[in-house]
């Protein structure tokens, strides 16, 4: 009889525990694109959303050890600016409406995010792997006398050619 008590409390609390879990799955928090109702509404989604990707390709290029005076970071925000003015020319800027904001953020954030894509990219790197790029800032400072070594191509394996013995004859 105490077993079968126990038992049913062990799945009471079972019970208890996984319907706690489901509600709180279930009050989730919705997001601002879902709650957006106007215009300037989702303008201001889109200005988070782009602030989100700044904050994060900020932080993996404090990771690399790049400052905003590299040259690299230099020529790819430029190239940033003039994807964002080829797509939304100022001089559409007027005939766009409320809807532009939102509109070149996303664009921003997007080209962004591909940017942190490649940083991260290229940060992933196997042991001796000489072909992967870009390394933490912390990897660069670090001064070792050996370097491994890792090949990208395997050397060409050629078949050792069998040479003839006798004379060719006609």
């Amino acid at each position: 009889m105490r077993r079968i008590a126990k038992r049913t409390v062990i799945l009471a609390l079972i019970a208890l525990l996984i319907s706690v879990s489901t509600q709180a799955q279930q009050k989730k928090r919705p997001s601002c694109w879902e709650t957006a109702a106007s215009q300037s509404a989702m303008n201001e989604c889109a200005t988070l959303q782009l602030r989100v990707s700044q904050q994060s390709m900020d932080s993996m290029l404090r990771k690399l050890g790049i400052d905003s005076q590299n040259p690299a970071q230099k020529a790819w925000e430029a190239y940033r600016d003039t994807q964002l003015e080829a797509i939304y020319p100022a001089a559409n800027r007027a005939s766009e409406g409320s809807v532009l904001p939102m509109c070149r953020a996303i664009l921003e954030s997007s080209l962004i995010d591909g940017r942190v894509r490649d940083l991260k990219h290229l940060t992933k790197n196997g042991e001796g792997d000489v072909c992967s790029g870009l390394k933490p800032a912390a990897r660069n400072q670090r001064k070792s006398k050996t370097i491994p070594v890792k090949r990208c191509v395997p050397p060409l394996q050629l078949p050792r050619l069998r040479t003839r013995a006798h004379s060719f004859q006609p």
